[in-house]
């Protein structure tokens, strides 16, 4: 059973049963200890809404997540994908709002990591993208366990060869970009399309 791959956006209960609209159901974090309980681990996803879960909300569900220990294995941080079928209001992640998440994230990851020995918390490509950060190396920040789900998706995309690396002045980052005319979908990163 294990590793199972969860959706959590939140886990303050009232925020999560809004942003999944429905009216009832128990709390995430009863849920996971539950898991965690019976001895299975698994990997989180939290799609970052701007206006819900982002900001003090966004590290307050990390900092619950990391709280559960072991049996956490990962959390991936995504922007919302929008779509013309959404019924509500909701604002696509900003340049300006993918650079503080960026540095959040960031600094709560290296903060686990040096509790841990371990990396578990990653940001999707499309946040590097946007905020116009460098793109690691999957080597560099071990991003492997995020692969199927939204992260390391550049970085594999240009080891195959389907798209080229820019320049960048770190030695160890890349930056994404499709070859000209063409689109390239980053991976399962809602929506994340690379134009040239």
């Amino acid at each position: 059973m294990s590793p199972l791959f969860i959706s959590v956006h939140a886990t303050d209960p009232m925020l999560r049963l809004k942003m999944l609209g429905i009216k009832k159901a128990t709390p995430i974090m009863d849920q996971l200890l539950l898991l965690k309980d019976n001895g299975i681990s698994f990997h989180t996803q939290i799609v970052v809404c701007p206006g819900y879960n982002d900001g003090a909300e966004l590290t307050r569900t990390v900092q619950s997540l990391f709280s559960i220990g072991k049996n956490l294995l990962s959390i991936a941080v995504v922007p919302v994908g929008l779509t013309r079928f959404r019924t509500f209001p909701l604002d696509a992640v900003s340049p300006e709002k993918a650079r503080e998440i960026f540095w959040n994230i960031s600094a709560l990851s290296d903060r686990d990591v040096a509790r841990n020995g371990i990396r578990r918390l990653f940001l999707a490509d499309e946040f590097f993208l946007k905020a116009g950060a460098p793109i690691p190396a999957v080597g560099i920040t071990k991003r492997i366990p995020r692969l199927k789900t939204a992260s390391a998706s550049c970085d594999s995309f240009l080891k195959s060869g389907k798209l080229r690396p820019e320049r960048s002045n770190a030695k160890t980052a890349r930056k994404c970009s499709a070859a000209p005319g063409k689109k390239v979908s980053s991976g399962d990163l809602y929506g994340g399309i690379i134009r040239t």
